[in-house]
């Protein structure tokens, strides 16, 4: 049973063949695909309507099983919840690089704990461009997140 489907059973999400379609596609996945992305994915072994995509996205996303991301394009891109990360984007390719930094997420808690909140959630998306045309920035399969 994979990660993601663990995390459904737990969650008491019925684990349907769509479901299961939707979310191998997701752990197979290396960059954060829009939901085409994924209908297509799924459409290439099995047989979903585009509607049955989006509402297994929204079922799944609504219980904490995946996340939705909307960059700069606008579209909204899923990926599994996890631990807490953040998106650096080229600015010339696009290319989605996660970046974990523990002490990032420290000094955002302490900000908004002094403010009078405490953290439940937190999306950080940030654009950059690569200092040195001569190196460039591919998309890191997810769990090589750069620290």
């Amino acid at each position: 049973m994979s990660r993601l489907e663990d995390l459904c059973q737990q969650r008491g999400v019925k684990l349907t063949r769509p479901r299961r379609a939707v979310l191998q596609v997701l752990e197979e996945s290396n960059d954060h695909p829009t939901v085409s992305d994924i209908h297509r994915r799924v459409t290439q072994k099995h047989h979903i309507a585009l509607g049955t995509t989006y509402r297994i996205l929204n079922r799944l996303t609504a219980e904490g099983v995946l996340r939705r991301c909307v960059f700069g394009d606008d579209k909204a891109r899923y990926e599994p919840a996890g631990s807490p990360h953040y998106h650096l984007i080229d600015h010339d390719t696009g290319a989605i690089v996660e970046v974990s930094d523990d002490r990032l997420t420290a000094l955002l808690k302490q900000l908004v704990r002094g403010l009078g909140y405490r953290m439940i959630a937190c999306h950080v998306e940030i654009i950059g461009e690569i200092e040195d045309n001569s190196v460039r920035i591919r998309r890191r399969p997810r769990g090589n997140m750069v620290t």
